[in-house]
């Protein structure tokens, strides 16, 4: 009859004082479906200051990795103008390493060009208007992806203040996503700027020679070795392992940016198998996207709605532990809400 009968005033079994928190994945599920409404908040907000500067990236991108794999960088085709000493002159070949131009008024008189050459003319004549659009956009790509790095000056102290919540969360104190999001973004914003500017940049970078790779790898031309590979592969990894502290120590201690990266950096090898498992189960989902490139694009909704949150929560959960045991961040702060909750009652 009790099921039916709707006595709120029973009390319940409660929880009991100083029980200790779940750990390992169980702690993670109960996180994750506690506060999923949250990490939806986060990863939308983190995403629209994330969207400006990938945007400005990926305009610039495409033309620079078509330079670095070798590509014409100004591409033509038989039968474009050209013009040499004010000269018409009339592609008529195309291959790998030259473009053959051909004189209509003395077609035995042809000129072999590299690109150095056409980057010439585009310089020396003022009649290569396709030479010249086609330069300009090259230029242009550049521009982009310096612009993609200048907008990328808010992400340092947006990634500080998602840290710093999913951090929150993990203590289980509640409260507000915007104002404990902006609230820590507006404290670490000046600070934390080359920090973000320096990591969107190694992104970046990281994107466009893991493209060369791959697309080298694909067309059976790939000269640099495994063993470049691997050495790669470790400084992606030792990156995403210093990272997380990198963002915890700006979040909760106070000190010179220097000495945040060499915290973090000791931190990193005196705790290398959570770390290791850090980096390694936050970045799981980003290599399975990866690797089902063109078709998990289809997961692009899921990255922008939850999937950047579930990457933070699954790295933090192995590194925010030795963290808050090594500084007792969690001891401190409770210390000073009762020394301010017994202030206030005097």
């Amino acid at each position: 009859m009790g099921i039916f009968s709707r006595n709120f005033n029973r009390p319940g079994p409660g929880v009991p004082k100083d029980q200790p928190r779940k750990k390992g994945l169980k702690r993670f599920g109960e996180l994750l479906i506690r506060d999923f409404s949250d990490l939806i908040k986060l990863n939308l907000i983190f995403c629209a200051i994330l969207i400006p500067s990938v945007l400005a990236f990926l305009f610039g991108a495409p033309s620079v990795l078509a330079f670095i794999l070798g590509v014409d960088p100004i591409a033509l085709e038989v039968g474009d103008s050209v013009y040499i000493e004010e000269t018409l002159n009339i592609v008529t070949s195309v291959n790998d390493d030259a473009i053959i131009l051909t004189n209509p008024s003395a077609p035995d008189d042809k000129t072999s060009l590299n690109t150095d050459d056409i980057i010439r003319l585009v310089i020396e004549n003022p009649l290569n208007n396709h030479l010249r659009s086609a330069a300009a956009q090259y230029g242009f790509s550049i521009l982009f992806l310096l612009i993609s790095l200048l907008l990328a000056f808010p992400i340092g102290g947006a990634a500080v203040a998602y840290v710093y919540y999913i951090t929150k969360m993990m203590r289980d104190d509640p409260s507000y996503v915007w104002y404990e999001f902006k609230r820590k973004f507006k404290e670490n914003f000046v600070q934390a700027a080359p920090i973000g500017m320096i990591c969107t940049a190694f992104v970046y970078v990281q994107f466009i020679m893991w493209s060369q790779v791959f697309y080298e790898l694909v067309a059976g031309v790939y000269t640099g070795g495994f063993t470049w590979i691997i050495l790669a592969l470790l400084a992606l990894l030792v990156f995403f392992m210093i990272m997380p502290y990198v963002f915890m120590h700006f979040a909760y201690i106070d000190l010179k940016t220097w000495q945040i990266l060499k915290n973090s950096m000791l931190m990193t090898f005196a705790y290398l198998p959570r770390s290791f498992m850090g980096a390694f189960l936050g970045g799981l989902i980003w290599v399975v996207l990866v690797a089902q490139l063109p078709n998990s694009i289809l997961a692009l909704p899921l990255v922008l709605l939850f999937l950047v949150s579930i990457s933070f929560l699954a790295a933090l959960s192995w590194v925010w532990p030795p963290f808050d045991k090594f500084f007792e961040v969690e001891k401190t702060l409770i210390s000073k809400q009762e020394e301010k909750a017994d202030a206030s009652g005097e």
